[in-house]
């Protein structure tokens, strides 16, 4: 575990390889003791974590192929877990985050189908874990990401009418967010990111009145 959140560290302060060996190290310890014991997970969300990370450096640095790659290992890992533990929402976030990443990844490669299976398998995911656990604000944070993305993706493609619905979804989970946690300034600036696609959306539409009301 320590060995990950080293990499994490590392890549914090842009040191990308040396941290994408710590995770490979992960990998190289963890993979032989998950394919021999698939249930033992803890150690599985860990292989899943270390793939994940190695992939979010591939995609920082403009290589999605490669950064597919390690997704495709967290998916299959952490979509395990979830299947095996639905009652447990930290699996749900780990793997929510995963098809966030993958749909990010495709939006690079200019996939438009590919991003809306992925951000769509968030929304399946986490909306009826939220209905029941309103107070899970990171799982709330990945579901409005995944509903941006999916407005980003209409929004590129002149589907206007769409990219606004999917923004004003995105704008009642953000606004929720924050009403729990009204003191946290990274909610407070998710929620102004998308206002603000909103009311980019309604200009663009002509609809300048409703844009000057969100502010």
């Amino acid at each position: 575990v320590s060995v990950n959140r080293l990499g994490d560290l590392l890549a914090g302060q842009g040191q990308q390889e040396p941290a994408m060996e710590l995770y490979m190290r992960t990998v190289q310890a963890a993979r032989p003791v998950v394919e021999a014991q698939p249930h033992q997970t803890p150690l599985a969300h860990e292989l899943s974590y270390a793939y994940q990370r190695m992939g979010d450096l591939c995609l920082g640095q403009g290589d999605p192929h490669q950064a597919l790659a390690h997704y495709a290992e967290a998916l299959e890992i952490s979509q395990r877990l979830q299947l095996s533990h639905p009652e447990r929402t930290d699996l749900c976030l780990n793997l929510s985050v995963i098809y966030n990443r993958v749909g990010d990844a495709h939006a690079q490669l200019g996939d438009p189908p590919a991003c809306f299976r992925s951000y769509d398998a968030v929304v399946t995911l986490a909306a009826p874990v939220l209905e029941r656990e309103q107070h899970r604000v990171d799982l709330g944070r990945e579901l409005a990401y995944a509903l941006q993305r999916t407005g980003d993706q209409h929004r590129a493609r002149r589907r206007r009418e769409l990219a606004l619905a999917a923004y004003r979804q995105a704008l009642q989970v953000r606004e929720a967010l924050l009403k729990q946690e009204p003191g946290r300034e990274d909610l407070a600036h998710d929620l102004s990111i998308t206002q603000n696609r909103v009311a980019e959306i309604h200009r663009l539409m002509k609809r300048g009145d409703q844009a000057a009301r969100l502010f």
